[in-house]
């Protein structure tokens, strides 16, 4: 850095100094040359009121052992009963509050107007934000009926987040893990191995139909028997069981590659039948 800019002029004096290893370029020493406006600023002294630590106990103690019947016997003898009873009140009040603390003087500077603007101003957006978040989270109760909208107001009010536990990516267990997982469906096929139905048609043509439905657990040959009996052609449902068993699959998770496992349960996804 050999140059620098500022939005104030003669802001800085700026002292030369040694390159940086193999930089072209200086390296510059920035002395300040202007006055802070916070000490440009004229200083007002301000009296203040200090609490010792043992102002408290002191205070409480002393109107503990005050008898302020005396007060109001006092105030009974006058006519301007009211205000002379709280003449008297505020008066010993303020005498036993001098009597526990202190004073002490103080200097200030810098513009004490904008400051009050400024805080009176940030009082007034923090009062209305609070004031649209109560407002935000109250609509979200007014529907009992959603409950998805209740569940939002309610994590809104507890701050509540999910924790999600976290899973090196190159784990060497998780690829196996998900494989059994995907793969659960086929532990409760016991169907045995049937031999395919004889041929009594010629081969159809096959078109692709949706069907929308949960195809996770389809049984072959059970499914080749209903198709059967719905008067499908033998050799479609012949293909449709050659298509659905004994088909393999792997996940793999990062540069793990889990075992292959051999599936004869449900259909694969983004085909004719899922």
């Amino acid at each position: 850095m050999d140059q620098v800019y500022t939005n104030v002029a003669d802001a800085y004096r700026a002292q030369a100094l040694a390159h940086l290893g193999l930089s072209d370029h200086l390296s510059l020493l920035l002395h300040p040359q202007y006055t802070p406006k916070i000490k440009s600023a004229e200083t007002t002294v301000r009296t203040v009121r200090i609490w010792p630590e043992s102002a408290v106990p002191m205070l409480q103690d002393c109107f503990h052992h005050t008898d302020w019947d005396v007060f109001r016997e006092q105030g009974t003898v006058t006519r301007d009963i009211l205000d002379n009873y709280t003449i008297s009140v505020l008066d010993y009040i303020c005498f036993c509050l001098d009597n526990v603390t202190t004073w002490k003087q103080s200097r200030v500077s810098g513009d004490h107007e904008a400051y009050s603007r400024a805080r009176t101003a940030l009082r007034r957006g923090i009062k209305s934000a609070k004031q649209h978040h109560r407002r935000r989270i109250e609509a979200r109760f007014a529907d009992t009926a959603n409950p998805r909208q209740v569940w939002e107001g309610i994590r809104a009010i507890t701050d509540y987040k999910k924790k999600t536990p976290s899973i090196p990516a190159n784990s060497s267990t998780l690829a196996e893990d998900l494989n059994v997982f995907y793969a659960r469906f086929d532990k409760e096929n016991t169907d045995l191995a049937l031999p395919p139905l004889p041929p009594t048609a010629p081969a159809p043509v096959l078109t692709t139909h949706e069907v929308s439905s949960a195809f996770n657990t389809i049984r072959p040959y059970k499914l080749r028997h209903r198709l059967h009996q719905l008067g499908l052609n033998t050799t479609l449902c012949n293909w449709t069981v050659d298509f659905l068993t004994n088909r393999t699959q792997r996940v793999r998770v990062g540069n793990n590659i889990s075992s292959t496992l051999s599936i004869n349960t449900g259909a694969p996804q983004g085909r004719m039948f899922a």
